[in-house]
């Protein structure tokens, strides 16, 4: 069973700007087990801005501000795993299994996990 064996306070960095959104740094790791029973540990200090969801009105309502711990493992693995240790369907794939633990209802989790498939800044050809 999926869970997160660890999860760290977070402190502001940064504020939202025009350029982008704020940004907040991890004070201890972030530890999730996947159901292939391996762990992912997303470090102390890692700097996200919790999730990259595209603010439309309708879209940043349904979507928005939620998933936190999930969009962690989910921009750790994009910026530290993706493309040499992990495929981009391999990430999503974490994503949705991480929401799934965190508790996010079901019709969310497969917006965001179509969204980051279809639309995420960094997908590439596989």
């Amino acid at each position: 069973m999926s869970r997160f064996l660890s999860v760290p306070a977070f402190i502001k960095v940064s504020e939202a700007s025009s350029a982008g959104r704020a940004r907040w740094r991890s004070q201890g790791e972030l530890i999730f087990l996947d159901a292939k029973g391996r762990t992912w540990t997303v470090p102390t200090g890692y700097v996200t801005d919790f999730a990259s969801v595209y603010r439309a009105p309708l879209i940043y309502w349904l979507t928005g501000d939620t998933a936190h711990m999930a969009a962690v493992l989910h921009d750790w693995l994009c910026t530290d795993m993706y493309p040499d240790l992990m495929s981009w369907r391999e990430a999503a794939d974490l994503f949705r299994e991480a929401m799934i633990a965190e508790g996010t209802p079901a019709w969310r989790r497969w917006m965001m996990y179509w969204a980051v498939r279809l639309f995420g800044e960094t997908k590439k050809e596989e």
